[in-house]
């Protein structure tokens, strides 16, 4: 197993750890406290854990070679889980919107708070450490899943603060003439924290439905792409260059028509070295799974559709 692939999956299986810590602890005090902000990270971290669980299977999974079901490989299963834990979060919080709006039109609650701060303190520190940790790491290990994990525990951080918020705002509100409001505070929190929180899965899911659909890189990748055609057009055999891309999860492919100036000799000798030269340009700007194909023509390249 490769470095990278190791400090993925070893990552995945503390998230897995964390994750269910942290839902048994948010259901505790959810249930102790009768707190909707304290459920929704329960759920929360439920829906992470399991879906981390299945992570460690989708790691496996994108790395396994061609075969002859599977010609392209198993690259696309990727976003297609992305796609598939957006919508779970997604159904998660909107059952968390539910109950709060009907928490509202029944005149609220007042949670007990007494041992909200201590779940606030504990859920808080390490929703937030781990958020840190997958952030880094994906700085080093740049996979959507990664990319995901980090999302999830920053949204998972938001919620647990939204705890600590409720709690200390209710306090505050106590013998005032604002008092009536905290029987909302809990309700009203959990709808803030769904709105700041509900683009993430929502793009997750948009991600990898285009990712599926094969459509173009993001535009940093594009960039880099045309960066290496600009350098193979230097080569004094190469007349044109027109490339088309696509990525599947961790897997970026492009396929490059060279128009070339003139018949090569030992033309297929010529195709082999420029693709080498090309795909390792790639995998050192791009990183991740590269595969290119190279076509040589000496027809105008006008006929190929542009990207």
């Amino acid at each position: 197993m490769n470095h990278p692939r190791k400090k993925e999956k070893q990552a995945v299986l503390i998230s897995i750890v964390m994750n269910f810590i942290l839902a048994i602890l948010a259901l505790y005090y959810g249930f102790l406290t009768n707190a909707e902000a304290i459920m929704l990270d329960g759920y929360y971290s439920i829906a992470g854990g399991i879906l981390a669980v299945i992570s460690i299977y989708v790691i496996k999974l994108v790395y396994r070679p061609e075969n002859k079901e599977f010609n392209f490989g198993y690259s696309s299963i990727e976003p297609l889980f992305n796609m598939v834990k957006g919508l779970l979060i997604f159904i998660v919080i909107l059952t968390s919107t539910y109950n709060a709006v009907i928490d509202v039109i029944n005149g609220g609650s007042i949670p007990d708070f007494s041992g909200a701060i201590t779940y606030f303190i504990l859920s808080t520190v390490a929703c937030f450490l781990m958020s840190i940790y997958f952030y880094n790491l994906h700085k080093v290990v740049h996979t959507s899943l990664l990319d995901l994990e980090y999302k999830n525990w920053f949204i998972d951080t938001l919620i647990s603060a939204s705890v600590g918020a409720t709690f200390f705002i209710s306090k505050s509100l106590a013998n005032t003439t604002l008092a009536f409001v905290i029987p909302y505070t809990d309700a009203i929190a959990t709808l803030i924290i769904v709105a700041i929180v509900i683009k993430f899965p929502i793009q997750a899911i948009l991600s990898g439905f285009k990712e599926i659909l094969l459509s173009v890189p993001p535009k940093n990748i594009i960039v880099k792409i045309k960066t290496i055609k600009n350098e193979i057009l230097s080569n004094n055999n190469i007349k044109n260059i027109h490339f088309k891309a696509t990525k599947t999860g961790r897997e970026t492919y492009v396929l490059f028509h060279l128009q070339t100036k003139h018949e090569i000799d030992m033309a297929v000798g010529f195709q082999d070295q420029i693709k080498k030269e090309i795909l390792q340009k790639l995998r050192d700007s791009i990183g991740g799974i590269v595969k290119i194909d190279v076509c040589l023509t000496l027809e105008d390249l006008e006929q190929y559709q542009k990207l």
